[in-house]
């Protein structure tokens, strides 16, 4: 089995370490940077959200300041408390066509308790009564009410300002100022963002009533519940509109339950898109402002972020490896010059040293190893001469044995002549 060096093990861990580092790093980068760029975002798209809303809410609110004003005239208490006040009074006209100078309102109209319209700008709606209409109910109560509906009598759609008439706290009437959706042409149209946001104004019941999309106007957010549509049709609110539900289920439960503010994320199938939605709900109103923003721009952007600090993460990965790398040698180069001199001590070179300063424990093993290896040589010396001495000694002894044996071969022949 093939060994491993020490290098090659200190480069492999050193390299996994920063290998699982930098993937986490780059984890969390990619995550961190996609929740927090989309999260900006979000926050950017709910102010621009808000800025529309205000518009809108300014449109409404200096309209119900309007009726509000118009329906304290004292003449038009007086002609509401005559016993036969006279259909289509003059002077009232004149007063309600004075109100509409600017020509924002489609209909000006002065209603009895019955529900009844006694004087109106639309001389269509004189005689009509509109007293199953929430408007009128809500007003007659003693407050200002605002609402949205189909007109029965123009068939247009309308967003009504009711405005209680009273004396003395008595209620008299109800004047009503008409708005049609044209004036939000400029409000419900087209965002300049990255997503091109698309704006909606929905009602309570989640029904669509103005969308620079214009196909989804009477589209419902969602499905209607039974009960929901029992409301519509007895209120008579979109009489004669077939409403087709949108898949848009999460924001239609937020706008039935009420929610004054909300952002949701999902997919659109509709639109075959992941998808941001706004919710805010209008100051006096019974109206939704939606945005809708594709989410896919923001995505790309805050991804080619998170790469391009991926990038140089792993640049500053390939530098950092390629220093410690360098260090590594730097460091373990005594140890290799250590490993071969001892290889050389081991091949009988007992001269060999290694001249390590680097001030530290391989600069002590080095000397050690010098010590060592003058050790060596010293008893190598040492032995080499016991060696000598004792060779000479086995050489002045083999002398003599040789000797005898000489001696002894004479002597064995001398013998032997003489026997004979």
């Amino acid at each position: 089995m093939k060994k491993i060096s020490l290098k090659v093990k200190i480069i492999i861990s050193v390299f996994v370490v920063i290998f699982i580092v930098g993937a986490s790093a780059i984890y969390w980068i990619f995550n961190y940077t996609n929740d927090n760029f989309i999260l900006q975002e979000k926050n950017n798209l709910k102010v621009v959200t808000e800025q529309k809303l205000k518009e809108i809410e300014v449109i409404f609110n200096s309209n119900l300041l309007l009726s509000k004003t118009a329906a304290a005239q004292p003449f038009i208490i007086n002609f509401l408390k005559e016993d036969n006040p006279t259909i289509q009074d003059i002077d009232i006209l004149e007063h309600l066509e004075f109100c509409n100078v600017e020509g924002v309102f489609s209909a000006i109209y002065l209603m009895n308790l019955n529900g009844d319209v006694l004087v109106s700008t639309n001389t269509s709606f004189v005689g009509q009564n509109y007293s199953f209409r929430d408007y009128f109910q809500g007003a007659v109560k003693g407050d200002v009410y605002i609402d949205s509906a189909l007109g029965v009598t123009s068939h247009e759609l309308g967003f009504y300002i009711a405005t209680p008439i009273k004396s003395d706290d008595v209620i008299l009437g109800v004047m009503v100022f008409k708005m049609t959706p044209t004036f939000l042409e400029d409000f419900i149209k087209p965002i300049d963002t990255i997503g091109g946001g698309h704006l909606m104004l929905v009602d309570e019941y989640g029904v669509i009533l103005s969308s620079d999309k214009k196909e989804r106007i009477f589209s419902s957010l969602g499905k209607l519940s039974k009960e929901t549509q029992s409301i519509i049709a007895e209120k008579r609110v979109f009489e004669g509109i077939d409403i087709q539900p949108l898949d848009y289920d999460a924001v239609y439960n937020d706008v039935r339950g009420g929610m004054t503010s909300s952002v949701i994320s999902f997919y659109d199938v509709h639109d075959r898109a992941d998808e941001l939605v706004i919710l805010l709900k209008l100051k006096n109103a019974p109206f939704y402002l939606i945005l809708e923003e594709d989410l896919a721009p923001y995505l790309y952007l805050s991804r080619q972020i998170a790469f391009i600090l991926i990038f140089w993460i792993a640049i500053l990965e390939i530098i950092i490896m390629i220093t410690i790398i360098f260090i590594i040698n730097h460091f373990l180069n005594p140890l290799r010059q250590i490993k071969e001199a001892v290889q050389s001590v081991m091949n009988g070179d007992l001269n060999v040293r290694v001249n390590i300063k680097t001030g530290d424990e391989i600069e002590e093993l080095a000397n050690y190893f010098n010590k060592m290896a003058d050790n060596l040589k010293k008893s190598k010396l040492d032995v080499d001469k016991k060696i000598s001495e004792r060779t000479k000694q086995l050489e002045g002894l083999n002398k003599s044995m040789i000797g005898r044996e000489k001696k002894m071969i004479e002597l064995k022949k001398k013998i032997n002549n003489s026997k004979k």
